[in-house]
């Protein structure tokens, strides 16, 4: 049995997860989906002082109130900035990280750093009152199944544009734990590719998925394979 630990993404939550999750209890593995400051069911709480920073300390909080060792972290998409984080500071609460299309993060540089111009006039077009980032197109999640469309997109909400500006504090090491990229290969752009071919250079694991984005969505059980055979 294993203990899987998933970080969300920009305006999702803990319940993007819910479809994998199921099939791993199923397996008997032991499943935490924590659910940042100002998403999912914690929108309430969504500040505009809300940044990188406060979700690492969400994740890092999580770990030592929960008491967890040992686990299978997984992030996606903007979460590869927080995990990363958190396990630079908290190396033992984790024995392998996997980067689900995940950002790979640089020293001094911010999630919108990296993301490059063209997410930057996105980010422009969906700002609202100076702080709130509304989410972007449906179509850009890569969710087309109309029951799939029908749960995933009324859950969205907006997302801080600190969280998006906060620059990575610290050196990042990859080396210092086990990782995984894992590419999926239906995505709406080549952006992701690139940071696959990034981490192939700096000699991760990789691999890849026939799927969209969001597998955990689209494609939970190949997800959840691919998540079982790296808990060996």
């Amino acid at each position: 049995m294993a203990t899987y630990v998933f970080v969300h993404g920009a305006f999702q939550g803990g319940w993007v997860w819910k479809k994998v999750e199921s099939i791993l209890r199923d397996n008997r593995h032991e499943v935490y989906s924590p659910t940042l400051t100002g998403c999912g069911e914690r929108s309430h709480l969504l500040r505009e002082d809300v940044d990188l920073h406060t979700y690492i300390s969400d994740i890092g909080n999580f770990f030592y109130f929960e008491n967890v060792r040992d686990v299978i972290l997984v992030s996606n998409g903007y979460s590869g900035m927080v995990t990363s984080a958190v396990l630079q500071a908290m190396p033992q609460v984790a024995r392998k990280i996997l980067y689900i299309d995940a950002v790979i993060p640089r020293q001094g540089k911010s999630f919108l750093d990296l993301a490059g111009e063209g997410l930057s006039h996105v980010i422009d077009s969906h700002l609202r009152n100076n702080w709130l980032v509304k989410p972007w197109a449906l179509l850009s999640f890569g969710i087309t199944e109309p029951a799939d469309r029908e749960w995933f997109e009324p859950r969205l909400v907006n997302f801080p544009l600190a969280a998006f500006t906060t620059q990575f504090p610290g050196k990042f090491d990859g080396t210092l734990f086990d990782r995984t990229f894992v590419h999926c290969r239906n995505g709406p752009d080549g952006a992701n590719w690139k940071t696959g071919h990034e981490a192939k250079r700096m000699g991760w694991d990789y691999c890849e998925l026939e799927s969209g984005p969001f597998p955990m969505v689209t494609a939970p059980q190949e997800l959840a394979a691919l998540l079982m055979s790296k808990g060996d």
